[in-house]
């Protein structure tokens, strides 16, 4: 709620914003960066928001033969992001349409084509089990045909992962570390041609899981569904 409050209010102020947490660490051109994109960007409707961050190379190869300095994915991302009012605003926080979303396993599958996590942490979200903003805001991309812009080498560092960070576990936190000094000074930003493929197959790569974590998340969709149900036949 205080990320939702304090975004809203900077941005219903100045019509755009930049944020960033105190648990990560820019390269000298992030904001410099953020800034032109936020202005080249402004009137692309297809363009909900900005990421200065991308996984290392380590978790995500780049394929050679694509040359561009950002690419475009449907994801959204919250470490060192930015927006426009106009976007931030059409955010229904309260997921007014996820038990259609419930019911839909194309629709879910086509909100999981950046990510095979995503359905099921909304799905957590709506449940209470964890309270997440940035996943409301992924889904608001979603429900609008957005995408995010990010830059090929990282401008940020997330430094949240030493089991210090909210909403962050102990994680093996070099494998997540980025090269700052691979950052370029001024990144150009091309106009949106629409999603490059192979880009995606290597972002998606990054959120696969494993056999037992699918299976896991099969039944606690099956326990969340049955919840809803018998709550549905209690309400009528």
């Amino acid at each position: 709620k205080s990320v939702i409050k304090g975004v809203t209010e900077v941005i219903d102020r100045f019509g755009k914003a930049i944020i960033l947490e105190d648990d990560l660490i820019t390269a000298p051109s992030f904001l410099y960066n953020m800034n032109e994109a936020l202005k080249v960007y402004k009137n692309d409707q297809n363009i909900f928001s900005i990421t200065g961050y991308n996984h290392p190379p380590r978790l995500m190869e780049i394929p050679t033969e694509y040359q561009e300095d950002v690419y475009f994915c449907p994801r959204a991302h919250s470490w060192g992001w930015a927006t426009w009012v106009d976007r931030w605003n059409k955010t229904d926080w309260e997921v007014t349409d996820f038990q259609i979303l419930l019911q839909d396993k194309k629709k879910q599958k086509k909100y999981n084509y950046s990510g095979d996590d995503k359905f099921a942490m909304l799905s957590d979200q709506m449940e209470g089990f964890i309270d997440s903003w940035a996943i409301r805001w992924d889904y608001c991309h979603f429900q609008n045909q957005a995408v995010c812009v990010y830059p090929i080498h990282s401008l940020v560092n997330n430094i949240g992962h030493d089991g210090s960070g909210v909403h962050s576990s102990k994680v093996n936190f070099g494998a997540l570390v980025n090269d700052l000094s691979q950052s370029k000074g001024e990144l150009g930003f091309s106009p949106y041609m629409g999603i490059n493929e192979k880009m995606i197959e290597r972002f998606r790569h990054v959120y696969r899981k494993g056999f037992f974590y699918q299976l896991k998340q099969i039944i606690k969709k099956l326990i969340f569904y049955n919840t809803w149900r018998a709550r549905k036949c209690q309400e009528n």
